[in-house]
């Protein structure tokens, strides 16, 4: 007899709110304190609002490149590492409205070409790295 254990890997829907095929992810008001390892990469729209999100890190969304909408509001943001966006090469809106950010670099924002609308709105911005905006295309 032979016993094969297999690890299951947890389930973004486990946790959040998945509609329609698993292409719209809500994870709102959870107490999170990172975006869920394990969020589908056919995702356009993830709902990450009102959390305990504190660091947005380096490639964290290298294989979402079909994400259209990313909502981060209402975290506790205070820190995005460079290219922290990068892959997300389709991303329309990003809203990082009322979070912590006092900073941003020239390269926050590297890979949003096709990005339309950027909330930015109830930060502490105090220092604008030059050039931050210049591969926005708004």
């Amino acid at each position: 007899l032979t016993i094969t254990t297999v690890q299951v890997k947890s389930h973004p829907c486990s946790v959040c709110v998945c509609r329609i095929s698993l292409d719209r992810i809500f994870c709102d008001d959870l107490g999170l304190t990172k975006i869920p390892d394990d969020i589908p990469l056919g995702t356009k729209l993830l709902r990450v609002h009102g959390n305990n999100i504190s660091t947005i890190e380096s490639g964290q969304f290298l294989l979402f490149s079909a994400m259209r909408d990313l909502d981060l509001s209402e975290n506790l943001i205070y820190r995005i590492q460079d290219k922290a966006f990068s892959g997300l090469d389709g991303l329309e809106t990003l809203n990082l409205r009322g979070n912590r950010i006092a900073f941003l670099t020239w390269d926050t924002f590297t890979g949003l070409g096709t990005l339309r609308e950027l909330k930015l709105g109830r930060n502490p911005i105090m220092c604008l790295g030059t050039n931050t905006f210049a591969y926005l295309h708004l």
